[in-house]
């Protein structure tokens, strides 16, 4: 499939945007910090397997068809607060939701506003019927998260190499 162009998504406090090769830093310092990445990884990234990644991660998405990752952007202030995404999950052929963020920016509702608003593209202009996620057992944060945009806890999965709780969210309507 040929990648279409896709917009900023706007939501009441945030700009949620495509990345740019000047975000790349900030991309690896969410994957340096070991909090944010207690529940992804058993470390955090070296700064240079951090930087491989973002940049990776930058450069891959421009070839995604047409939800991939967006920036979290301020529409006060212009700080970056992380990231959201609807990619394939892992192995599986369905779509997730994602999202990572500055730990500094936990606590605030801004994974459940920024997931929010790309739920709404992806279920209204991407077309899809379904979303997955999955989470740590562990993440109480994130399941709360979930919880709160309607997701429905199913089973546990092999997913990324790692035991997880596994959650669908069907298109409003569809049920």
């Amino acid at each position: 499939m040929t990648p279409r162009p896709r917009p900023d998504l706007y939501s009441p406090r945030f700009r949620l945007r495509l990345p740019a090769p000047a975000d790349t830093a900030m991309l690896a310092e969410i994957d340096m910090d070991p909090e944010v990445m207690r529940y992804i990884t058993d470390e955090p990234l070296t700064y240079e397997r951090a930087l491989r990644w973002a940049k990776l991660r930058i450069e891959l998405d421009s070839y995604r068809w047409n939800l991939g990752i967006r920036l979290i952007e301020d529409r006060a202030t212009s700080e970056l607060h992380g990231w959201v995404t609807l990619q394939k999950l892992d192995w599986m052929d369905e779509i997730e939701l994602g999202y990572r963020l500055r730990r500094a920016s936990w606590g605030r509702g801004i994974a459940t506003e920024a997931s929010t608003r790309m739920l709404e593209y992806g279920f209204g202009e991407a077309g899809l019927d379904h979303v997955a996620a999955v989470t740590h057992p562990d993440n109480a944060a994130s399941q709360r998260v979930l919880a709160k945009l309607g997701f429905r806890y199913e089973k546990m999965v092999r997913a990324y190499e790692a035991d997880l709780r596994y959650y669908t969210l069907v298109r409003p309507g569809l049920t």
